[in-house]
Formats: C-alpha cells, structure tokens, sequence
C-alpha cells in the first residue's frame, strides 16, 4: 500500500512539472519577436569602375568624400504635343555640400580633383544611370577651368542663323566615317549643305567624326503638318566643322544648309 502511494505521489508530480514546463513554452510562444533592422550602408565603389544606380540609390566613391545619388530616372512628356524628353536628375555630396545635376547635364561635372560621367542612361523600366569617377590628369591637359561646353558652340552656330536648340531633348550621339572624297550619297549632300552654311568639310575626308543631332525648337510646316528640325553638326576642339540640317519628314534627300531664316 505504502509503494502505490509513492508511486501514486510521483505520477502527480510528473503531470504537474509538465504542465508548468508546457505553460512556460506557451507564455514564452507570445513574447513578440524583435524585427530585423533595415540597413541603410551605401555601396562603395573603387575609382574607374563603372556603375547604376536607380532611383533613390546612392553609391560612396571609395577613398574620396564624394557619394552619388540618383533622384529621378525616367521619361516626361513635353508640352503641346511636343514628345518626350528624358527626366534625369542626380547630385553629387562631397564636403558636406550637395550640387544637383538634371537633364541637360552639362559636358563637364567635377568634384574636387575627380571627373563624373554619365555614361549611360535607361529610362524605361526600372530605370537607371551608368557613372563612372575618374582622377583628373593634369598631365593630359584635363583643365579645371571653365571653358564652353559642345552646348554653348552648338547653339551659338545655330543662331547666327535664326534657329534655336532645344534643350529639353537630349541629343544623340553618332560615329560617322567620311569617304576620301564627297561624290557619293549622302556625303555628297552633306558637303553641300556645309558649305551654303560656310563650312567647308574637305579637311574631315576619310577621317571618322563624332557627330551630335540636336533638334530644334522651330518647326518645319509642310501641308499642315509640323515637323521636328535636326541640326547635325561636327565639333572639334570648341569649333564647328561640319553643319547640316535634317527633319522628321519622309522627303527625301531630306538634307538642308543653315541659311538665315
């Protein structure tokens, strides 16, 4: 009798150390569980290394007090009907001080003694801008002083003549090598219409050239339609040497001089 009592006692015993470790498991089971902090680190990036950044993203250019942010990277419709234009700003912190940038970017941003470029920019999508940083080598005549970028020459040129760069669209950049004479097509059109615009381009015959399209905030009517104004133009060394106009019609050769309007 007296070994079922103990028996008995410690059966209690057990059930009752068990619903108190289970009670300790189900009160522990609600204590809120800590959220994981979101990191706001930066990435770094070395010197001479390409990189994008979207919207929002920074990037900390290694061994320098210089960080880059993207702000806006997308596309804006223009007014009137005018199309579309890119929608790009960024700023560049160093030193404690901000300097932003937005589209048209000018043709030199520097920080210091380190050179920014934009190499690349995708609007569409989740869209985002190449950079890279470079170190200026004054060894290759990379001046700090201000000089006129390839915008002020271009617009300069075209309004001797009357006409007007837009600088709400970007411009495009194209490669063109000239053949060693002018007698084919289009080249043949293309010297034509530089030199009724005073340029002669026989100096650029078989050489390849980097030719920049900037459109024009005056329009080409034709029966009742209204057609975007292209000016091509050849720039070298703060100089223009080569110039011809174009527009977003189907007429063809379609290739125009700068004649004062």
């Amino acid at each position: 009798m007296k070994r079922l009592q103990t028996l008995i006692l410690m059966s209690v015993s057990l059930f009752l150390l068990s619903c108190e470790g289970n009670g300790q498991t189900a009160e522990s089971d609600k204590k809120p569980v800590k959220a994981v902090e979101k990191s706001d680190a930066k990435s770094a990036v070395k010197i001479g290394e390409q990189f994008t950044l979207k919207t929002d993203e920074s990037a900390k250019i290694d061994g320098t007090d210089i960080e880059i942010t993207v702000k806006r990277i997308g596309r804006k419709w223009l007014a009137n009907g005018g199309g579309e234009s890119l929608d790009f700003t960024f700023s560049v912190k160093r030193g404690g001080k901000s300097e932003t940038y937005s589209h048209p970017l000018p043709e030199r941003i520097t920080a210091g003694d380190y050179k920014i470029e934009v190499v690349k920019t995708e609007p569409f999508g989740y869209g985002y801008a190449g950079f890279v940083v470079t170190k200026i080598d004054e060894s290759k005549n990379e001046s700090l002083e201000k000089t006129d970028s390839t915008f002020d020459v271009a617009n300069r040129f075209v309004g001797q003549f009357g006409w007007h760069i837009d600088d709400a669209v970007f411009p495009a950049k194209t490669a063109l090598e000239f053949p060693n004479n002018f007698d084919g097509l289009p080249f043949y059109h293309y010297q034509y219409a530089s030199l009724k615009s005073g340029i002669d381009m026989t100096p650029l015959s078989g050489k390849k050239v980097e030719v920049m399209k900037y459109a024009l905030k005056e329009k080409q009517s034709d029966k009742g339609n209204d057609y975007t104004i292209f000016a091509h133009l050849i720039i070298e060394n703060g100089k223009v040497v080569g110039a011809w106009r174009t527009d977003s019609s189907s007429r063809a050769p379609g290739i125009y001089s700068f004649e004062k309007r």
